[in-house]
Protein backbone atom coordinates (compact mmCIF):
# COMPACT_ATOMS: atom_id res chain seq x y z
CA UNK A 1 0.00 0.00 0.00
CA UNK A 2 1.45 3.25 -1.27
CA UNK A 3 2.10 5.98 1.46
CA UNK A 4 -0.19 8.84 2.55
CA UNK A 5 3.64 10.78 2.16
CA UNK A 6 5.57 11.58 -0.79
CA UNK A 7 8.60 13.61 -2.10
CA UNK A 8 8.62 15.78 -4.75
CA UNK A 9 11.85 17.48 -6.66
CA UNK A 10 11.09 20.41 -8.48
CA UNK A 11 13.52 22.66 -11.26
CA UNK A 12 12.23 25.51 -13.00
CA UNK A 13 8.49 24.43 -14.67
CA UNK A 14 8.91 20.80 -13.86
CA UNK A 15 9.44 18.05 -11.31
CA UNK A 16 10.37 14.59 -10.49
CA UNK A 17 8.13 12.60 -7.89
CA UNK A 18 10.03 10.57 -6.28
CA UNK A 19 8.09 7.59 -4.93
CA UNK A 20 5.89 7.21 -7.78
CA UNK A 21 6.84 3.56 -8.99
CA UNK A 22 9.58 2.61 -11.52
CA UNK A 23 9.00 5.24 -13.45
CA UNK A 24 9.29 9.30 -12.24
CA UNK A 25 6.42 11.26 -12.94
CA UNK A 26 6.87 15.01 -13.73
CA UNK A 27 5.03 17.55 -12.87
CA UNK A 28 5.78 21.21 -12.03
CA UNK A 29 4.49 22.64 -8.65
CA UNK A 30 1.27 24.23 -9.51
CA UNK A 31 0.12 21.27 -11.46
CA UNK A 32 1.47 19.36 -7.85
CA UNK A 33 -0.63 21.70 -5.58
CA UNK A 34 -3.39 21.65 -8.74
CA UNK A 35 -3.67 17.30 -8.37
CA UNK A 36 -4.07 17.28 -4.12
CA UNK A 37 -6.64 20.11 -4.12
CA UNK A 38 -8.55 17.43 -6.44
CA UNK A 39 -8.81 14.64 -3.43
CA UNK A 40 -11.18 14.40 -1.10
CA UNK A 41 -8.60 14.91 1.99
CA UNK A 42 -6.80 18.20 3.56
CA UNK A 43 -2.59 18.29 2.72
CA UNK A 44 -0.35 19.92 3.99
CA UNK A 45 2.19 20.74 1.30
CA UNK A 46 6.02 21.64 2.65
CA UNK A 47 7.85 23.50 0.24
CA UNK A 48 11.64 24.31 0.47
CA UNK A 49 13.87 25.83 -2.10
CA UNK A 50 17.33 25.43 -2.92
CA UNK A 51 18.53 28.31 -1.23
CA UNK A 52 16.92 27.66 2.24
CA UNK A 53 13.67 28.87 1.85
CA UNK A 54 10.76 26.94 3.49
CA UNK A 55 7.10 27.38 3.13
CA UNK A 56 3.75 25.83 3.41
CA UNK A 57 0.25 25.19 1.72
CA UNK A 58 -2.81 23.89 2.94
CA UNK A 59 -5.47 22.40 1.11
CA UNK A 60 -8.98 20.66 1.70
CA UNK A 61 -11.17 19.24 -1.22
CA UNK A 62 -11.87 21.50 -4.18
CA UNK A 63 -9.20 24.69 -2.73
CA UNK A 64 -6.27 25.98 -1.60
CA UNK A 65 -7.42 27.72 2.11
CA UNK A 66 -3.75 28.50 3.63
CA UNK A 67 -0.35 29.63 2.72
CA UNK A 68 2.99 31.00 4.26
CA UNK A 69 5.96 31.72 2.72
CA UNK A 70 8.58 33.01 5.14
CA UNK A 71 6.77 36.24 7.19
CA UNK A 72 4.09 36.38 4.42
CA UNK A 73 1.15 34.52 4.28
CA UNK A 74 -2.29 33.71 2.42
CA UNK A 75 -2.40 34.55 -1.02
CA UNK A 76 1.08 36.80 -0.82
CA UNK A 77 2.78 33.68 0.63
CA UNK A 78 1.03 31.56 -2.17
CA UNK A 79 2.43 33.77 -5.27
CA UNK A 80 5.75 33.76 -2.90
CA UNK A 81 6.02 29.69 -3.53
CA UNK A 82 5.02 29.58 -6.96
CA UNK A 83 7.48 31.94 -8.25
CA UNK A 84 10.18 29.64 -6.44
CA UNK A 85 12.45 27.67 -9.38
CA UNK A 86 13.66 25.23 -7.70
CA UNK A 87 13.32 22.82 -4.80
CA UNK A 88 11.43 19.97 -2.35
CA UNK A 89 7.80 19.28 -2.18
CA UNK A 90 6.30 17.09 0.87
CA UNK A 91 2.67 16.30 1.00
CA UNK A 92 1.26 14.86 3.95
CA UNK A 93 -2.58 14.44 5.57
CA UNK A 94 -3.61 16.65 7.86
CA UNK A 95 -6.26 18.15 10.26
CA UNK A 96 -7.79 21.51 8.99
CA UNK A 97 -5.91 24.47 7.83
CA UNK A 98 -7.28 27.95 9.00
CA UNK A 99 -9.23 29.28 6.89
CA UNK A 100 -7.51 32.51 4.93
CA UNK A 101 -7.37 32.27 1.35
CA UNK A 102 -10.98 32.59 0.22
CA UNK A 103 -9.70 32.87 -3.85
CA UNK A 104 -10.59 29.77 -5.75
CA UNK A 105 -7.30 27.90 -7.84
CA UNK A 106 -7.49 29.02 -11.09
CA UNK A 107 -7.08 32.75 -9.67
CA UNK A 108 -5.06 32.50 -7.47
CA UNK A 109 -2.55 30.55 -9.81
CA UNK A 110 -3.70 33.48 -12.66
CA UNK A 111 -2.16 36.09 -9.92
CA UNK A 112 1.13 34.52 -9.24
CA UNK A 113 1.65 34.13 -12.45
CA UNK A 114 0.63 36.75 -14.15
Amino acid sequence: MPSDDFLIDFEEDSAAVIDAGDEPTFVGLAEAVQLLVQTEQNWTIHVANEAGMSGVVGTRPGRVCYARAGTSKGEEAFCQLMAWSGGRIERQTTATQPDEIETDLPKLLMEAYW
